[in-house]
C-alpha cells in the first residue's frame, strides 16, 4: 500500500461523514430498517473476500437480563 506520495506505508485508516442517507420505504417494517431484506455487500478479509447479508441468516440473539447483586 502506498501513499499519496507514492512512499510505502506499513497501515492506514479513511475516516468519513454521512452526509445524506436514502433508505428505499419497501426495505422499512414497522419504522425500522431491514437490513436482511436489503441484502448489502460488505467487505471481509483477504484480497478479494466479501460477504452478502441475507434473510436466511438472520437470527436473534437477546440481551440477558442483569443478575442482582445478593
Amino acid at each position: 500500500m502506498a501513499g499519496l506520495d507514492g512512499q510505502k506505508v506499513e497501515a492506514w485508516m479513511a475516516f468519513g461523514e454521512v452526509v445524506a442517507v436514502h433508505v428505499a420505504r419497501s426495505l422499512l417494517e414497522e419504522g425500522v430498517y431491514d437490513t436482511a431484506a436489503a441484502r448489502p455487500t460488505l467487505r471481509g478479509g483477504g484480497p478479494a473476500d466479501y460477504f452478502e447479508i441475507a434473510p436466511h441468516a438472520l437470527f436473534h440473539m437477546f440481551r440477558p437480563k442483569p443478575v442482582q447483586a445478593r
